[in-house]
C-alpha cells in the first residue's frame, strides 16, 4: 500500500511540475510544450499543402509530356504485333495497383495512373516490348 501510494504521490509531483514548468514558460514569454506542439501540427499541414501543390505540378508537366507524345505518334501505322515482357524479371509483386488509392505520403485519397512494382534494388528492369527503359529509380 505504500509503495502505491508512494507512486501516485511521484505522479501528481511531475505532473505537478511540468504543469508549473508550462505556467513560468508562459510568464517568461516561452511557448508552452502545448503551444509548440500546435506549432509543429501548424508547420507540418503547411509543408503537406507545399507537397501537394508540387504533385499537382509534376502531374500537370506529366499530362503535357503525354499529351506531346500522343500527338507525335503516328496514328496510321498498324500494330504489328510481339511478346510483351513483365519488366521486372526478378519480382511479381504489385506493390500499388491502379486506381484510387491512399497516397503514400500525403496520406489523403488520390488517383494512381500506373502500378508500382516493387524488387530488391539493383534488380534489372527490362523495356516490355521493343524500347528502352529511360528510368529506373529507388523509392
Amino acid at each position: 500500500m505504500k509503495s502505491k501510494y508512494l507512486v501516485f504521490s511521484s505522479l501528481v509531483l511531475i505532473s505537478f511540475i511540468f504543469g508549473a514548468c508550462d505556467m513560468l514558460r508562459s510568464l517568461a514569454g516561452r511557448p508552452s510544450s502545448q503551444d509548440i506542439e500546435v506549432m509543429r501540427v501548424e508547420l507540418l499541414e503547411e509543408q503537406k499543402k507545399e507537397l501537394e501543390a508540387e504533385e499537382d505540378k509534376l502531374k500537370a508537366e506529366a499530362d503535357r509530356l503525354t499529351a506531346e507524345i500522343i500527338k507525335l505518334m503516328d496514328k496510321n501505322s498498324p500494330y504489328v504485333g510481339g511478346e510483351f515482357t513483365w519488366p521486372c524479371p526478378a519480382s511479381r509483386y504489385i506493390s500499388s495497383s491502379f486506381g484510387n488509392r491512399l497516397h503514400p505520403t500525403l496520406h489523403v485519397w488520390k488517383f494512381h495512373t500506373g502500378i508500382d512494382i516493387g524488387c530488391s534494388a539493383g534488380k534489372d528492369i527490362v523495356a516490355a516490348a521493343s524500347g528502352k527503359v529511360i528510368m529506373s529509380k529507388v523509392y
